[in-house]
């Protein structure tokens, strides 16, 4: 099976595009501020971008594999009078003339790019867009989480394992988030809703107790 055609075939599906027509940023996603010009990498139906264009109008450029969801974000910023540059294209083939102050791929999604090795090359294409100082930003399936590092120790397909998740695609259920190239920072992401001995093992112990991780890689031609 060619996982990133089956990807694309699911992600343009009626029912997920409607699934991911919500217009707000995570609470996680809150703590930072993209400023100046922005690449978002799998939009999606445009829950990112058009959060993003209210603040910074032209700034925004925006891809997704998927022609459906492109088509479903267009619409949602045309109906709110936004301006953002949308089209579709593979993070992995990506070309564009112009560099950025911050490149993102929100919500795991760098985890549904396939083959593996696609990641790296899409992680190295936009570290080449990068404006002297910009940053990459991604989160990514943590597979050290105390829950998932037991299934990972079982699992006969290391260091990757596919799952199918509800609506019928397919990501790196536990991906490695030392796994990359780059310098690399951490975000704790505290979910509000963990009970207080949580947030303190989460705030002590983010590998352990954090089902995903924030990594930024900086460009440190500044």
């Amino acid at each position: 099976m060619d996982l990133q055609k089956e990807n694309t075939r699911q992600y343009s599906k009626k029912e997920i595009v409607d699934y991911y027509s919500t217009y707000s940023l995570r609470p996680d996603e809150k703590h930072f501020n993209f400023e100046g010009d922005v690449l978002i990498i799998g939009c999606g139906a445009g829950r990112t971008v058009i959060p993003l264009a209210e603040n910074l109008q032209n700034n925004i450029t925006a891809i997704d594999i998927s022609p459906e969801m492109i088509k479903r974000c267009k619409e949602g910023l045309k109906k709110r009078n936004l301006k953002a540059n949308v089209f579709v294209a593979d993070a992995s083939e990506l070309q564009l003339d112009r560099k950025f102050d911050y490149i993102w791929f929100p919500f795991h999604s760098i985890d549904s790019i396939f083959p593996i090795k696609n990641r790296k090359k899409a992680l190295k294409i936009t570290r080449g867009m990068l404006k002297n100082g910009g940053q990459i930003v991604y989160n990514t399936h943590n597979r050290f989480f105390y829950k998932y590092f037991l299934k990972y120790l079982s699992s006969l397909t290391k260091p990757f394992i596919k799952d199918i998740v509800p609506h019928g695609y397919v990501y790196s259920y536990y991906a490695n988030p030392f796994g990359e190239e780059g310098k690399r920072i951490w975000r704790n992401s505290i979910n509000p809703k963990f009970p207080k001995w949580k947030k303190i093992l989460s705030s002590i112990l983010p590998i352990i107790f954090n089902k995903s991780v924030y990594i930024v890689i900086k460009n440190a031609t500044k």
